[in-house]
Parts: structure tokens; C-alpha cells; sequence
């Protein structure tokens, strides 16, 4: 007794992890190998297209940023380039001259550089839209591969749910017009008039129990 003991407590363990493992139907330990295969490339694609988008989604708030910045130096050098053309022309010697006309380079210069930040921050966000599209192409089509593999999986196992006894699947209208009713919803039969009970004058006028008149 002792040792039958022992030796169900030493295949407690193997028992518990042979109950976790997946019933697979023989013949399709190959098909839910490869579904396996295919789920677990499907999620790897996954988290590396919602990844990009991610990246995609901050590389367009950089792109903004760049064009909000730019907005605003455009403004400045604007009202830079403004002011010193109202002074501009009032040089009395080829000195002046030369500072004027070097200070008109460099507002213009810092001009052109507030443009080209705000072009690089427009392509930067156009990129960032394009990379964030081809993502989630990408991720729909691996949410899509995982979904086909999952339910190959299911199929190959035999630990799907049945219905409880007494309560089956709710049938759609089409198949309640079409399909017959239950067991235990099945009308009895009629009880034919012979079996049925005579009345006293029944019997007077039929005569015996098998309705032969006299």
C-alpha cells in the first residue's frame, strides 16, 4: 500500500504536466507545429510593425517641432530684414556701406536657413506619415496571418468546449424554420379514437371493447 502510494505521488507531477499540455488530434502533431511556427512569426511581426509606428509617431512630433521653430525664426529674421532696410541707403562712406550691406547678407542668410529648417521638418513629417502607412499595412497583415494560424491551431486540437448537455447552441431563424424541433419538443402523437375511453352510452350502442355492435 505504502509503495502504491509512493508510486502514484512520483507520476503526480508527469500526470499534471501531461493534462497541461495540448490534446492534438493524431495526425496533425505536424499541421499544429507548423500553425505554432506561424502564430509566433505573426506576433514577432507585430510587435515590430507597432514598434515602427511608434517611432513613426515620434518622428512626426519631431517634424512638427522643426516647423514650429522654423515658423517662428522665419518671423524674426522677417522683422529683422525690415528694420535695417528702413535704415539701409543712409551710409556716407564706403565703410558704412560694406557694414549694411553685410548685415543685410546675414538677416537674409539666416532668412534662407529658417526655410530650410521648415522644408526639412515638412519632409520629416511626410516621411514619418509614409513609414507610419507601410507599418500598418504590415501590421494588419500579420494580425491577420496570427488570426489564420490561431484558428488552424484550434483546429487541430480536441480540447475545444462542447455545449452542456440539455443546452445546445442557439440556432440562427433560418435554422429554426428549416431544422426539426428537439427530441424532448417533439408533439406526442395523437391518441386514436379506439384507444380513446367510452362513455356508458358508447358501450350501449358500440357493444364490446372492440366496438362491434351487437
Amino acid at each position: 500500500m505504502i509503495a502504491a502510494t509512493a508510486f502514484s505521488a512520483a507520476l503526480a507531477p508527469g500526470a499534471a504536466f501531461a493534462q497541461d499540455e495540448p490534446r492534438i488530434f493524431p495526425g496533425f502533431e505536424k499541421v499544429y507545429k507548423a500553425s505554432k511556427k506561424r502564430e509566433a512569426e505573426a506576433l514577432r511581426a507585430i510587435a515590430a510593425a507597432e514598434a515602427e509606428i511608434a517611432a513613426s509617431a515620434q518622428q512626426r512630433l519631431d517634424g512638427e517641432r522643426q516647423i514650429a521653430d522654423a515658423d517662428a525664426a522665419i518671423k524674426s529674421q522677417q522683422l529683422s530684414y525690415l528694420t535695417l532696410t528702413q535704415t539701409f541707403g543712409a551710409a556716407q562712406s564706403a565703410r558704412d556701406a560694406r557694414i549694411e550691406a553685410a548685415q543685410l547678407e546675414a538677416a537674409a542668410r539666416a532668412w534662407a536657413d529658417a526655410e530650410a529648417m521648415r522644408e526639412k521638418g515638412i519632409k520629416t513629417v511626410l516621411a514619418a506619415d509614409s513609414g507610419s502607412a507601410r507599418a500598418s499595412e504590415r501590421l494588419a497583415s500579420a494580425q491577420s496571418k496570427k488570426a489564420e494560424a490561431q484558428i488552424a491551431i484550434a483546429r487541430t486540437l480536441q480540447d475545444a468546449p462542447a455545449p452542456p448537455i440539455g443546452q445546445p447552441a442557439s440556432l440562427t431563424p433560418v435554422e429554426t424554420q428549416t431544422l426539426p424541433p428537439p427530441v424532448n419538443e417533439v408533439a406526442a402523437p395523437p391518441i386514436p379514437a379506439s384507444a380513446e375511453p367510452k362513455s356508458p352510452l358508447d358501450a350501449l350502442l358500440l357493444g364490446g371493447p372492440e366496438g362491434e355492435r351487437p
